[in-house]
């Protein structure tokens, strides 16, 4: 990664590329998703779907490119920091086993840390690009066709599962929520514009 964006299409850790992209050949598109965006469903519907759909190891030149509530998507990568992590208190410095206060996450990722920060606390998994605005994560995509995830319907005639739905309840973002809305203005942007629906379904 350099300046936070890919330079070589999607890194891959552990076997998943970020984002995943694969070819449907059910209506011939292709699809991706980003960490915390979809991207669990989008694989188990390429499951379902088997040999109709083939994985992507560079970003395609068009794509649907599925896009999550940014605010609701840092909400939901919190989430992941596993409650048994060790922390440091700021104050007393001392040593402690728990998930740090969603605050701190948020100063990480607004304070350029943001990548150092989730690999620390969750070593090197895709997730660590959860916090990652995903205009940036879809960039090497020329001709990216958004989808809104949240109220999603029918991409060229397919349906999305829900899948990896967090029964945990989710943080509220008031914590520096303008300069959140301004680290992720383009993502707001983009997901304001985009549908829930798109494509037509082939035969």
């Amino acid at each position: 990664m350099t300046d936070g964006k890919r330079t070589k299409g999607p890194p891959c850790i552990k076997g998943f590329y970020i984002p995943q992209y694969y070819h449907i050949s059910q209506g011939e598109f292709n699809i991706g998703a980003a960490p915390r965006s979809g991207s669990t469903s989008l694989y188990f519907l390429v499951k379902k779907l088997g040999v109709s759909a083939v994985e992507l190891t560079e970003a395609p030149d068009t794509a649907v490119c599925i896009i999550r509530d940014p605010i609701k998507r840092i909400a939901s990568a919190y989430i992941l920091l596993a409650e048994g992590i060790n922390s440091r208190d700021p104050v007393t410095n001392f040593k402690t086993i728990g998930r740090p206060p969603f605050e701190e996450t948020i100063d990480a990722v607004l304070d350029d840390d943001g990548e150092e920060w989730f690999n620390a606390k969750i070593g090197n998994s895709a997730h660590a690009f959860a916090w990652q605005p995903q205009s940036e994560l879809y960039s090497k995509v020329k001709n990216p066709i958004w989808i809104r995830l949240e109220g999603i319907g029918k991409i060229h005639g397919l349906t999305l599962p829900h899948s990896n739905k967090t029964i945990e309840e989710k943080p509220t973002v008031t914590y520096r929520l303008d300069e959140l809305n301004e680290f992720y203005a383009e993502d707001i942007r983009l997901w304001n514009a985009a549908p829930t629906t798109t494509g037509e379904r082939n035969g």
